[in-house]
This record gives C-alpha cells, structure tokens and sequence, in this order.
C-alpha cells in the first residue's frame, strides 16, 4: 500500500507533520486577525456616529458660558456629553445614554486587533518587546475609557481627571509603538499615519497639563478644541489600518 494520505492519517489518529500544523495556526490565527480588523473600524464608526448623535441632544451649556445654546464643538469637552447634568443644568439623560455606551463598546471593540495586530507583524526581536508594550497601552487605555464613561465629571470628578490622564498616557504609548512597529513593516503609509496621531497626543498631553500652570481659562479650554483633534486623527488612522487588514485573505498574505 502506498503512504496514507493526511486526511487517513488524521483519521486514524496519526500525528499531523509540523508544517501542517504550523499553517493550520497562522491561518486561525490570520482569520482572528481579519475578524478584528471589522471589529475595530466598526468601533470607529459607532464612535463617530453615536457620539455626534449625543451632541445633538446635549442641552447646552460648557465651562466658559453655561447658558449657551447646545454642544460647541470647540468649547465643550467630550466629557461633556455624559455628565448627568449639562453645563445649563437640565438633565442630560438623552446625550449620556448615547454617549456612554458609545465610549464603552467602542473600548470593546478596538482593544483586540491591536493586541493581536504588532504580535502578527513582529512575531519575535526586540519589535517584539516594542509589540508588547502596544499591547498594554491599548489594554490600559480601553480600561482607561470605560472608566472615563462610567464616572461623569459632574458627580465623580476627581476619578474621572485620574481616568483621564491615564487614558491620554495609554493612548499615546500605543500611538507612538504602533508608529515604530507599522514604519518598520510593508504597510508604512498607514505607519506615517499613526506618527500624526502620536504626535497629537503628545500635544494634547502637553495642553492636558497646561491648565495646572495657568489660569487662563481660555487656554484651559484649548483642551476641549484638541480633544477632537486628537480623536479624529485616532479614528481616521484606525480606519485605514482596519480597512487595509479587512481585505487581505485569510492565508498566503505576507505582512
């Protein structure tokens, strides 16, 4: 009889050669890739659309003029928008219930495809380690995230700034390690994309922290402007990156 095929093999319980198994797990392990990759940009786009949404129902008001009318763009903060009460002091339960759960799926959603995303690139060297360190910043900075959701500033100030500051720390250890690790693989256009949010970040930390130096209120409320400078540019490079991994096939792909 000639030599069993790998199917017989495999039903008679024979052990399959290393090869095979070895491709069997790059394949699993390329498909999680691809199922992340829509995870994440539909994470973007519930993000955008919902809370763009909650500022339509905000009811006014922000930290410089609490009688004004509606969201501003430019002076009121995301936190804004799931605080119990607005700045005007009218109950803010339609804003809120949007913007919450908006902030806490989107946590859900991002985290896995850049855990698993910088280990697919770089599976060991010291790009690993780098890998690593993304990783933690994008776990830290969804725990981060759904801690700045479940404590609204108007009641649990305090815990909602330390939320804060670590998510922008989070934030900007991911965006600067996945800049490296993206610059140093074939996809560097979405790499340079990444370098504009890292340096965001660095500029919003550097405007975050001003305040505590000034007491300029108007300077303080640069942050509010920043802020969706800084998640327009987390959200547009996220999207090309989730919209490139969402097209290439399962297997036979180099990355």
């Amino acid at each position: 009889m000639g030599v069993p095929s790998l199917m017989v093999r495999k039903t008679l319980g024979g052990a399959l050669p290393p090869s095979v198994i070895g491709s069997k797990c790059v394949n699993t392990s390329r498909r999680l890739l691809l199922v992340t990759a829509w995870m994440l940009l539909l994470g973007c786009i519930e993000y955008f659309v919902f809370t763009h949404a909650a500022m339509v129902l905000y009811p006014g008001g922000n930290a410089l003029n609490d009688m004004a009318t509606g969201y501003s763009y430019w002076y009121n903060y995301y936190s804004d928008l799931g605080m119990a009460h607005a700045w005007n002091g009218a109950v803010n339960l339609l804003s809120a219930s949007l913007f919450i759960p908006s902030v806490i799926t989107w946590a859900i959603l991002k985290a896995p495809f850049f855990i698993l995303l910088p280990t697919e690139i770089f599976p060991s060297g010291w790009l690993h380690t780098l890998s690593v360190l993304s990783g933690i910043g994008e776990v830290g900075s969804s725990i981060t995230a759904v801690g700045i959701a479940l404590t609204p500033h108007d009641m649990m100030h305090q815990a909602h700034v330390i939320f804060v500051s670590l998510a922008i720390i989070f934030m900007g250890l991911t965006a600067i390690s996945c800049s490296i690790l993206l610059l140093k693989s074939s996809h560097k256009k979405v790499g340079v994309a990444f370098s504009i949010h890292a340096i965001t970040c660095i500029m919003y930390g550097l405007v975050f922290i001003a305040p505590y130096f000034t007491s300029v209120p108007r300077f303080a409320l640069l942050t509010a402007a920043c802020q969706k400078i800084i998640f327009f540019t987390w959200l547009g490079s996220s999207a090309f990156l989730a919209m490139r991994f969402a097209r290439l096939p399962s297997k036979g792909h180099a990355y």
